[in-house]
């Protein structure tokens, strides 16, 4: 299926001559017949490498040849195949009866989201899953629709020939316009988004957040799931001194340097400022924090003071701090919600705090808070909620990711 939607594609994508660009071609492409062009494409080739350097092998990989397939565990090609109804899996295989269950009641569907162009030159492809619960769940549903990074493509018209070539951004501004886009994208096609989730370098999409307007297509609840913060705290956290500084800068020079932390803190509060005083009252900000994050945990996660001045723009904030106690400390960024469960109130040490968090009793999970959370609108009769994943991760392992979540809202809906 796909849904395809005609827009100015210009203001949310960088722009080369043509006005529209996001490609993976040669840096000099259309203009090659351009003498003048040419001079300038090349002059600005040695700084477009190094940005795909920075990109490619520091922050997003994406210019990998297997780019579509190089973390899919087999495990996870298998599942969600199965899940799709396009093979069987073994009564043996790990939570069988749980998949069953979860197969009987949702269904997955791969869905393009295509943008075009104006002038209808360019289309950009955008692979997603929708997964969505079917009538044998009573009340109100619960649909996902993910976005990954990977496998979308840019297909490029002229009056010779069609071309395909992967979606390759070339600076922060082409791969954070994905998000609006998109967003654009489904309400022209009658869809309401109820919930915006990030994960990891997903959460590079908020540096869209650029005009108050943006607020009109933005969904009400925003869900930043160990998301990205800045890249200065991704290099303090992978980089000794002189190389942070070094990496930081050329991200900058690169057009690469993001900073949704303070671009998300600097949105929310033009538009408490130019809109309507009241427009934030409805709106919802959750923020999952896993304390031993080698990425954005501790010092390299949201400054201190961020959740109170999110809360002064007058929206509603939920911010929790949590350890996986039986988790390596190298996958706790990577690791389920399933993992993340309430303890005492009163072991803060271990590494948990949920006291600004939502509603949680002592051992439910973050999975079944997040579940919880959708089903708390009875008014709606479905909650779609948008799902951005991170590095290296496509649409199979994402499908996996949110199994547990669909687990929760099965419970939920039975008792």
């Amino acid at each position: 299926m796909t849904i395809t939607q005609t827009t100015n594609a210009k203001s949310f994508f960088s722009t080369d001559t043509k006005g529209y660009a996001i490609n993976g071609s040669n840096p000099i492409g259309p203009n090659l017949f351009h003498p003048l062009q040419t001079f300038f494409s090349l002059l600005n080739l040695p700084q477009q490498i190094i940005g795909s350097l920075i990109r490619d092998r520091l922050f997003l990989p994406l210019n990998y040849p297997d780019q579509t397939t190089k973390w899919d565990i087999k495990g996870n090609l298998l599942l969600l195949d199965w899940l799709m109804g396009k093979k069987e899996i073994p009564n043996t295989y790990s939570n069988y009866k749980l998949l069953q269950k979860i197969k009987q009641h949702f269904t997955i569907t791969a869905k393009k989201i295509c943008v075009e162009a104006a002038d209808k030159s360019q289309t950009i492809e955008f692979q997603t899953y929708f997964i969505e619960s079917n009538k044998s769940i009573s009340g109100n549903g619960l649909t996902y629709i993910l976005v990954s990074f990977y496998g979308n493509k840019v297909i490029e018209k002229n009056q010779q020939n069609t071309q395909e070539m992967p979606w390759i951004p070339d600076n922060i501004k082409s791969l954070s316009g994905m998000l609006p886009a998109i967003l654009m994208n489904l309400k022209e096609n009658n869809i309401s988004v109820d919930s915006l989730q990030v994960f990891s370098l997903g959460g590079a999409t908020l540096e869209s957040l650029q005009t108050p307007d943006m607020i009109e297509i933005l969904p009400r609840n925003l869900i930043l799931n160990r998301s990205f913060t800045s890249s200065d705290k991704v290099a303090n956290a992978l980089y000794s001194l002189p190389y942070r500084i070094l990496l930081t800068n050329l991200a900058w020079i690169t057009k690469w340097y993001a900073n949704p932390e303070q671009t998300i803190l600097t949105f929310f509060k033009r538009v408490a400022e130019n809109k309507d005083p009241s427009s934030l009252k409805n709106r919802t900000c959750i923020i999952f924090k896993a304390t031993k994050d080698n990425f954005f945990g501790e010092n390299n996660s949201f400054a201190k003071d961020f959740e109170s001045k999110l809360k002064q723009t007058g929206l509603k904030v939920f911010s929790g701090e949590f350890y996986a106690s039986d988790i390596p400390l190298r996958s706790q960024h990577s690791t389920s919600l399933n993992d993340f469960v309430a303890i005492d109130d009163s072991q803060k040490e271990t590494g948990t705090d949920r006291t600004g968090f939502l509603e949680m009793k002592e051992g439910e999970s973050l999975a079944h808070a997040l579940a919880n959370f959708f089903n708390s609108f009875p008014e709606k009769e479905r909650h779609i909620c948008l799902n951005i994943g991170g590095s290296r991760e496509n649409l199979a392992p994402m499908v996996k990711s949110i199994l547990p979540v669909l687990e929760e809202f099965l419970k939920l809906k039975k008792s």
